[in-house]
């Protein structure tokens, strides 16, 4: 059964704040890290903006057992775990099709 993952999240408008986001995302390669670990198990990453700093990410598992195989990964749970001390707002949601389907 297909899944969808989700983490919408407000980055800081903070200058400093911004910065230890954008520093954690690009200078320590943690957005690198995320499309390695989909790629590494044929997931689909998107990530949208609105331009004002709220972002969503969706990653699309084609069985719930790559979802769970992912989020086992103890070096996936360190880059959530410090990318959400980061962002405001976070929200994740885990989403299947209905029962039947």
């Amino acid at each position: 059964m297909p899944v969808i993952w989700i983490m919408e999240y407000d980055i800081p408008k903070e200058e400093e704040a911004n910065k230890k986001y954008m520093n954690s995302i690009f200078d320590e390669e943690h957005a690198c890290k995320i499309m390695d670990k989909c790629k590494e198990i044929d997931a689909k990453l998107n990530v949208w903006t609105d331009g004002f700093h709220h972002m969503i990410m969706t990653i699309e598992f084609e069985r719930i057992q790559d979802y769970a195989k992912l989020f086992d990964d103890s070096e996936w749970q360190k880059v959530l775990w410090n990318m959400s001390r980061l962002v405001l707002n976070v929200n994740t949601r885990l989403m299947r099709p209905p029962a039947g389907k």
